[in-house]
């Protein structure tokens, strides 16, 4: 459960929304009286207060609503819901979440003063299902909470298919018939216009997970060029020889990419026991784990997958793939209840 902290509005497009005392939510248009509104997939725009808080102390100084957002909140983790999920708010309204981050196509004055803006890659949108009156201190709680259907393609055209199929977040890649590989400058950028989060492989080649000076230095270089494109998450995995967790180098990937979202991948299933890395990668901000339980399908890796869901104990994301397709989906989640799953053909 969480609560609304702030409404903002503006009555003008470009400009800083202001605080007001109380909102009117309009089904299917948005808040009332902000120049936002319409009949469109982002009528309203949601920001946690903790992410505004945390750039005020790396120096942002801005008040609520500098970043164009209606609403400030607090206790709903907005980056993890999934595109589909519904927020009640107080005692009737209903907005559905239609999209999360956002292309920036032109740098705003607050990141021209401190070369930064939270919103590209916090914000959250959505539209109205059911208006109402809505003020500060009023409740929000998820109604429903979509499950992720994370889609892997090798291109741009292939992520817009699978979001229009259903997936409501891409693994974008290169290189499939290698397990993937990092995709190009232009096909990241592209990906940024998708409603959709797009989480970009980094991995310089194909084969074992131990890599090169060279290889990580053009690791280093990819992670740098999506931070600068806005990407919302990549996905990475470093063994060392023996085929255990480099925890050294995947500390220096993780601080170099932050604030995006980081996903483990499929080097885990390398390690002799992926248990006992649980709780290290929580440690180091990992986001999510992204395995078939060490076997090539996850049929065959349910056992192992069920006590990594529970050994994880929602500290961490259990990503589960392996075979997974809408065919036999339903079947999967039966097997190993979860919240997000993984696959080439999973819509």
């Amino acid at each position: 459960m969480g609560k609304i902290i702030a409404i903002c509005l503006s009555e003008k497009k470009g400009t800083e929304k202001m605080v007001v005392e109380k909102g009117v939510l309009i089904e299917n248009f948005g808040l009332e009286n902000d120049a936002h509104a319409g009949n469109w997939h982002r009528q309203i725009s949601l920001l946690e207060v903790e992410k505004i808080n945390d750039f005020n102390i790396r120096g942002g100084n801005v008040d609520f609503g500098a970043f164009g957002e209606n609403l400030i909140v607090q206790g709903i983790d907005l980056k993890n819901l999934a595109v589909g999920s519904q927020l009640k708010i107080g005692n009737d309204s209903v907005i559905e979440i239609t999209q999360k981050g956002k292309q920036c196509h032109h740098h705003c004055q607050i990141y021209h003063r401190v070369g930064d803006c939270i919103m590209p890659r916090e914000g959250v949108f959505g539209k109205v299902l059911v208006g109402g009156i809505i003020a500060p201190k009023d409740n929000i709680e998820i109604l429903h909470s979509n499950i992720t259907l994370e889609a892997c393609v090798e291109s741009f055209s292939e992520a817009k298919i699978a979001m229009k199929n259903g997936a409501n977040r891409i693994e974008l890649c290169e290189n499939l018939s290698v397990g993937g590989t990092t995709p190009s400058y232009g096909t990241i950028k592209k990906s940024r216009e998708l409603p959709v989060p797009c989480f970009v492989m980094i991995r310089p080649r194909g084969g074992n997970f131990s890599y090169s000076e060279d290889e990580i230095e053009i690791m280093n270089s990819d992670i740098i060029m999506c931070k600068e494109l806005g990407v919302l998450g990549i996905v990475l995995g470093v063994l060392n020889n023996e085929n255990e967790i480099d925890y050294p180098l995947l500390k220096n990937l993780i601080e170099l990419a932050k604030p995006m979202s980081i996903t483990f991948h499929k080097a885990i299933d390398e390690v002799s026991n992926p248990l006992m890395d649980i709780p290290k990668l929580i440690e180091l901000g990992v986001d999510r784990i992204l395995t078939s339980g060490k076997q090539n399908k996850a049929f065959e890796g349910k056992d192992l997958l069920n006590q990594m869901i529970k050994k994880a104990d929602n500290k961490i994301k259990i990503l589960v793939c392996g075979g997974v397709t809408k065919e036999n989906l339903i079947e999967i989640q039966s097997l190993i209840p979860n919240n997000e799953y993984h696959g080439k053909k999973i819509v």
